[in-house]
């Protein structure tokens, strides 16, 4: 099954513009709460934890606006 890949999780710099661009995509409207991916900061550290939920639509917007390189679409 096609979907969103996410690889090299330690690259990820928490900027939140996947989620951003999620939210937008899925609503016409900038909301965290509205993403389908999301990204959580792991406890007392500066590392982060990216996760996209079982509704995702599968637009590929996240990809496109992530500039580290963590994501991208293909098979699971």
């Amino acid at each position: 099954m096609a979907g969103i890949k996410i690889s090299n999780m330690e690259e990820c710099a928490g900027c939140l513009l996947c989620m951003m661009a999620c939210s937008f995509s899925n609503t016409g409207s900038f909301g965290l709460a509205d993403a389908k991916i999301q990204v959580d900061r792991i406890y007392k550290q500066n590392r982060y934890r990216v996760t996209v939920s079982d509704d995702c639509l599968e637009c590929g917007r996240c990809v496109e606006y992530c500039h580290f390189g963590i994501l991208s679409e293909g098979e699971e």
